[in-house]
């Protein structure tokens, strides 16, 4: 069909008396020789159309003992005609996001383990370097009471906090902790350890810090609903700065040995038993974040030894 042409912004368009009209070829304007505007029916059909064919995926190149396919880590990780074993790629989720969490507590475990070997050679009793299975429940009873009181309304309730310990065992967990407070902060300051004392006196304020528990013990506070939230805060940032004091003063080595991730003071943590711990939150978003770093690490060396910047183990 002929379409009429559009309007010129030049166009001069003058007014006759006799009836409004325009040059030709402007709106409202006679017919031209190629016939009258026709306008045709829309019509209801399917749309037929087609879309070119997804391009082929590249082929890998052939590589001898390329291991198959991992149902948790996927295809095998080829960096510049290198494979790089899924040991590895196991080793470096061990240490990511996921894997550090539990490697802090095995560290954390390793260091009681120890104050628990100096208190046994010191005589004490098992009573008083264990948590009883009656002593966890009062303390977890305690937790759930501050909640309570911290959130009346439930908004976060006692599965919320054990959910966010991302543990196999939340309760092993707990018992953990509260065998840390029982044996690293007391209740009688008299009792305190060598790394407590350490840890209090060696900042600025130690001592009125020491006389401040000496105080309350002396005279305690009313507890007959328990230790309230601001008072556990206050033993909980205590704890950190013993935990901190511990590592900064352990031997800790990093991959000492294949296998081994950290040694702490002599005791291993090795690939293995954090592995099982964490297999059950392990997602291919881990496995794909440690692909990724392995990727970025390697190029980045091999780019940094061809410009002879790339530091060895003695000079880093």
């Amino acid at each position: 069909p002929a379409v009429a042409a559009p309007v010129s912004l030049s166009t001069e368009i003058t007014f006759d008396p006799s009836g409004l009209s325009a040059p030709a070829g402007s709106i409202g304007s006679p017919a031209t020789s190629e016939g009258p505007v026709e306008y045709e029916q829309g019509i209801e059909r399917p749309l037929v159309t087609s879309f070119p064919a997804p391009a082929a995926e590249p082929a890998r190149p052939k590589l001898e003992n390329l291991p198959s396919d991992d149902e948790l880590f996927g295809k095998p990780l080829v960096i510049a005609g290198q494979v790089i074993p899924f040991e590895q790629i196991r080793r470096e989720v061990c240490l990511g996001q996921v894997g550090m969490a539990e490697i802090e507590e095995s560290k954390l475990e390793i260091l009681l383990q120890q104050e628990v070997e100096r208190r046994k050679a010191e005589g004490a009793t098992d009573e008083e370097i264990t948590v009883s299975d009656p002593e966890l429940e009062a303390f977890i009873k305690e937790l759930e009471d501050d909640l309570k009181r911290e959130y009346p309304g439930g908004e976060v309730g006692m599965q919320d906090m054990l959910a966010t310990l991302a543990s196999n065992d939340p309760r092993q967990r707990l018992r953990i902790e509260h065998l840390f407070q029982k044996l690293f902060l007391p209740e009688d300051p008299a009792r305190f350890p060598p790394a407590t004392l350490e840890a209090i006196l060696k900042n600025p304020g130690g001592d009125s810090l020491l006389d401040y528990y000496k105080q309350n013990h002396a005279n305690p506070p009313d507890r007959s609903q328990g230790k309230g939230v601001a008072e556990r805060s206050f033993d909980s940032a205590m704890l950190q700065q013993v935990l901190q004091h511990l590592k900064e003063t352990a031997v800790i080595e990093r991959d000492p040995v294949s296998g081994v991730l950290f040694r702490v003071n002599g005791d291993d943590i090795t690939v293995d038993a954090v592995w099982r711990d964490i297999r059950p939150f392990v997602t291919t978003m881990e496995v794909r974040a440690a692909k990724q770093w392995i990727t970025n690490f390697t190029l980045a060396r091999v780019e940094l030894q061809k410009a002879g910047a790339w530091l060895s183990d003695e000079e880093a």
